[in-house]
């Protein structure tokens, strides 16, 4: 690596995000941890993200923008954010609706300084509203995550179902090339966690430093209501294969146990396929085999169950 090159690139797929951005692009230029690069890739949107980020690019010269000439979808555009990003120890993806305390990269990159062995390192996460206003934690602790076994790390993500909050974790660039890049199906963000934590441990600083914005606009709840946003503008052309996503994740599990056959020994790597044989019926939700059959036959109704499943729980998650 060059001594101008900066150690971490932190990657930012946006669309459409002209409510949000500005804040969030604002999280990252406050870090007391200054040795990077924050490149933003614009899914060719057309509301006033444009605008805003290329002002931010022309104050500060730690920011590049780039705008696709059309809509890739969103899991294009995050594999668009790495295969553009500049050699680096480090790479982080960026979402343009969350925030970052200003010492979260600083403790994430000491973090993994002192375990060379780890993968990524993340924080505590804290869920907020539209208006930046704690509504309460995300149940970010997980000791599989951690465990110097690749097996348990392998089936904490395989069997688990929190949310996939690691995707936005300061992540160790040499341990990405053996992870396979996102699918364009939903969830696809969960398998390439799955994959990444066999490389190695994931860890945590112990203290709330990511803040995961929950609002109605959301990516995550765009997938009937605009499939170009996750498709792309091909969406039409390549299928509309919303129905078959779980299937998909379940084979994305199956191909990942295969191909790392030679990195496990032959006791991990059984192991790892009793989790992706146990993945279809894991509890509780979103993915058990009931919720997989509901989302093959209607995205909307088990977005739907989903919604209405967490709001019975949210009393008794929300400690803050």
């Amino acid at each position: 690596m060059e001594p101008s090159q900066p150690r971490l690139i932190i990657g930012m797929p946006v669309y459409n995000a002209a409510r949000y951005v500005a804040s969030a692009i604002d999280s990252i230029l406050a870090q007391t941890f200054t040795d990077f690069t924050l490149m933003i890739l614009d899914n060719a949107s057309t509301d006033e993200t444009e605008r805003i980020c290329r002002e931010y690019a022309a104050r500060d010269p730690r920011v590049v923008y780039h705008r696709n000439q059309t809509n890739i979808g969103v899991f294009g555009n995050f594999r668009l954010a790495l295969s553009m990003a500049p050699p680096a120890e480090f790479f982080k993806w960026a979402a343009h609706d969350d925030l970052i305390g200003p010492t979260y990269l600083a403790k994430a990159v000491a973090l993994l300084d002192q375990r060379p062995e780890a993968a990524s390192c993340h924080s505590a996460t804290a869920k907020i509203d539209s208006d930046g206003e704690i509504i309460g934690d995300m149940r970010t602790e997980w000791p599989a995550i951690e465990s110097p076994s690749p097996v348990t790390r392998f089936a904490g993500y395989v069997l688990h179902a929190d949310p996939c909050v690691d995707l936005f974790a300061v992540l160790r660039r040499e341990r990405l090339g053996d992870v396979l890049p996102f699918g364009d199906f939903y969830c696809s963000d969960a398998s390439f966690l799955a994959e990444l934590a066999i490389s190695g441990p994931m860890l945590r600083v112990d203290e709330t430093l990511f803040f995961n914005r929950d609002h109605r606009s959301r990516v995550s709840l765009s997938l009937e209501a605009d499939p170009v946003s996750w498709r792309g503008d091909n969406h039409s052309a390549a299928g509309r294969g919303i129905s078959a996503d779980r299937l998909r994740l379940f084979g994305r599990y199956y191909r990942i146990w295969w191909r790392n056959r030679r990195r496990l020994s032959t006791w991990q790597w059984l192991g790892c396929l009793t989790a992706v044989l146990a993945a279809p019926f894991r509890w509780p939700e979103p993915r058990t085999l009931g919720a997989g059959l509901l989302y093959m036959i209607s995205p909307r109704l088990f977005f739907g169950v989903r919604r209405l499943w967490r709001m019975g729980r949210r009393p008794s998650e929300n400690r803050a």
